[in-house]
């Protein structure tokens, strides 16, 4: 990058003449088992609805306040 160009207050480059390489090594290969322990990442929505099926006051209300077919 050179010394005379400025950066706009709001950029999201990242400066990488900051960083030393040693920073941006190879994963070790307990880092990479690490990762294959850490679960299967989940949509937002299917983080919800699971967590809404385990909460049982939760599902109640919902059945109570969902509209039925008489109501029509």
């Amino acid at each position: 990058m050179k010394d005379n160009m400025k950066r706009a207050p709001f950029s999201t480059q990242i400066d990488l003449s900051k960083f030393d390489m040693k920073d941006f090594a190879k994963a070790s290969d307990e880092e990479k088992r690490q990762q294959e322990v850490m679960g299967e990442s989940t949509t937002f929505f299917k983080d919800g609805l699971k967590r809404l099926r385990k909460n049982p006051l939760a599902m109640g209300c919902l059945l109570y306040t969902s509209p039925s077919p008489r109501d029509a």
